[in-house]
């Protein structure tokens, strides 16, 4: 791959790895350049010629001092550089969606590779619901106790809802009637004789 950015200027400072670096601005506009392509902070350093530690503690000392120059504005244009490739990514993604979205909604047949394709910016993007991510939410399956513990109800509130209650739980109850008692029987709630 051909870069498209000059690094005469970077090969000429191998070796200096004093914050001078950042005084230069060939050399800053050159590491800023790198980092909008997509390249790891690792490979950055590594052709920037500088030690990636170096590199890492420019980037903690202008987070921790933005006032504090060169540090300051070298992190800001560092960090707008990576998040630049960032929106780059996503408005490609989005317009990719946008085009499976119209393909769909006129009927055409996506290919299993589209579709695995969308069911990974669908786990990336929303990973509490979608894939087998780590963060993902499990679904709730509907649970008296649960439901009680979210809204924190007393008993006598709850005895009030029973005796008037809204208009949906009232239809339930309708509808499971003639099974409430097998039911409380069966969740083993005594009931009186």
């Amino acid at each position: 791959m051909q870069a498209t950015y000059p690094l005469a200027r970077l090969a000429e400072s191998k070796g200096r790895r004093r914050p001078s670096h950042l005084l230069d601005p060939v050399f800053r506009s050159n590491i800023v350049s790198i980092a909008s392509c997509g390249i790891s902070r690792r490979g950055v350093a590594h052709r920037a010629g500088i030690p990636p530690t170096t590199l890492y503690d420019w980037l903690e000392r202008g987070r921790a001092q933005p006032d504090e120059e060169p540090y300051g504005s070298f992190t800001i244009d560092y960090l707008r550089a990576e998040r630049g490739l960032e929106h780059a990514a996503a408005e490609g993604i989005a317009h990719w969606v946008v085009r499976v979205r119209s393909l769909a909604a006129s009927g055409a047949l996506l290919d299993s590779k589209t579709v695995g394709a969308l069911l990974r910016i669908l786990e990336s993007r929303f990973p509490e619901d979608h894939g087998a991510h780590l963060h993902r939410k499990p679904e709730l399956e509907p649970n008296g106790d649960a439901w009680l513990e979210r809204n924190g109800m007393t008993h006598a509130q709850l005895v009030h809802l029973l005796r008037e209650p809204p208009e949906a739980i009232g239809k339930a109850l309708v509808e499971a009637g003639p099974e409430v008692m097998a039911m409380l029987i069966a969740a083993g709630v005594r009931v009186p004789a």
